[in-house]
């Protein structure tokens, strides 16, 4: 049986890419955007179909299985094929809010979730349960693992501080809302996290500022752009790399902030409005509302 898996943001790449790598199957993959990086660095050389390729099914062609994008039509796309093909799909959300957005048209066979909230966020946004499928998010155990820190392991100097950046006003991303309702851009936070940190962080943090992978590196160039050498914008394509990195993670709701909790490291969510509330599950994710909060914790 050959097995096709699509996708193109990060989030669902590295879930299905971690899947793949965990039940140790090989796959025809069609893959745009962000994936086509996160699936070379953890993969190597996939076999890649480009989608136009597919107008005839493959031999054997027994299964489908996808990502969930926000924006790009591209899983949605390929679950429409499997549909018109007669082949069985399944889609794995990497996330725990906006479940309705990432599927138009027909619904996959299957919904996979990682974990219990999900499953309850999907009944509760009107997915059945006969189509529902608890399957544990192989990402998030394989990089909690890797991230975490030894009890024992010191803490040297100032604290470790990642800034993980979320792209919430990107055209045609309903995520977060709408950021002029809400009061603040992705460009705001950072501009609001720099001020505060060249006033009064910088004597407590050292600060790492990691851009989304669906953002341009020089995005955020012009915020950060003071002078001040000790503040970085991480290029790593590789996120574990800034998580192993820090002591303490802030954003918003990314799933890099999943990680980091699941790891055992001090995440905050750092949402300036009660307009809106940060949805992921983990306890270990506390809610800030100034970045002069984190001083307190300190």
């Amino acid at each position: 049986m050959t097995l096709i898996v699509a996708a193109h943001d990060a989030g669902g790449a590295e879930v299905v890419s971690s899947w793949l790598l965990q039940e140790g199957v090989q796959a025809r993959c069609v893959l745009e955007g962000p994936a086509v990086a996160v699936f070379e660095r953890k993969l190597g050389a996939v076999q890649r179909v480009d989608r136009a390729a597919l107008a005839v099914p493959p031999p054997g062609a027994g299964f489908v299985l996808t990502g969930t994008s926000q924006v790009s039509d591209l899983e949605r796309r390929m679950i429409d094929w499997a549909h018109r093909c007669g082949i069985r799909c399944a889609a794995f959300l990497d996330h725990w809010v906006g479940y309705r957005n990432r599927f138009t048209g027909r619904l996959p066979d299957e919904i996979w979730v990682g974990d219990r909230h999900a499953y309850e966020r999907a009944l509760a946004e009107g997915f059945g349960r006969e189509r529902l499928r608890l399957v544990p998010n192989p990402y998030l155990s394989q990089m909690s693992r890797r991230i975490r820190r030894r009890p024992d392991e010191p803490r040297r100097g100032k604290i470790r501080l990642l800034y993980i950046c979320e792209p919430i006003s990107q055209e045609g991303r309903v995520v977060h809302g709408d950021p002029e309702y809400f009061g603040f851009t992705e460009l705001t936070l950072v501009d609001e996290l720099m001020q505060w940190y060249r006033r009064h962080g910088r004597h407590y943090f050292e600060l790492r500022v990691r851009p989304h992978p669906a953002e341009g590196p020089d995005k955020y160039r012009s915020v950060l752009r003071d002078g001040n050498d000790r503040v970085r914008l991480s290029q790593d394509p590789d996120v574990g790399a800034d998580l192993q990195w820090a002591d303490w993670v802030v954003g918003i709701e990314s799933m890099a902030l999943a990680l980091a909790a699941e790891a055992g490291k001090r995440v905050f969510s750092y949402i300036p409005t009660d307009r809106y509330v940060c949805h992921l599950p983990h306890g270990g994710v506390r809610s800030i509302r100034r970045f002069k909060e984190l001083v307190d914790y300190a």
